[in-house]
């Protein structure tokens, strides 16, 4: 049986935004406190503008890390299946397909707009919506594990 019960492709979109804004919003503070440096060092001659320096970088590295996270995340789907689990899942710091049986499946939670995936060959977190991922821990827990 390979019948298709639940996916959570295309449902992250809410949060992909949220953390583009969020990279972008890192990227202008950056730019424009890195311009204040500048400004502000040629004006006052003084070292206390170093500070604005600091937020310039820290605001940039940031932007940067979001960005790269955005991009992996929205990578990020399950499939649920009568049978088995497919997907790409977030593992640490980089994304890996997974592809498992229910005999192979420990468990599965969510906490948030997160689903965690704990099976034999690693552990894969999911974005999507928080109710889809309440609705296949449900799944899983009254058609998969209790049989």
């Amino acid at each position: 049986m390979n019948d298709l019960i639940f996916t959570t492709e295309g449902s992250n979109k809410g949060i992909k935004a949220a953390e583009i804004v969020s990279a972008i919003v890192s990227l202008v503070v950056g730019f424009f406190s890195g311009c204040m440096f500048f400004v502000m060092r040629e004006m006052t001659k003084s070292g206390g503008v170093f500070i604005l320096l600091v937020i310039a970088i820290v605001a940039m590295i940031f932007g940067f890390i979001e960005l790269g996270r955005t991009t992996s995340h929205s990578r990020t789907y399950v499939r649920v299946y009568s049978d088995r689990l497919e997907g790409v899942g977030i593992q640490g710091s980089s994304v890996a397909s997974f592809n498992v049986t229910y005999s192979q499946v420990n468990s599965i939670s969510s906490e948030k707009d997160f689903l965690h995936i704990y099976t034999n060959v690693g552990s894969y977190k999911i974005i999507t919506k928080s109710n889809l991922a309440n609705e296949i821990v449900n799944y899983y827990n009254t058609s998969i594990r209790s049989n």
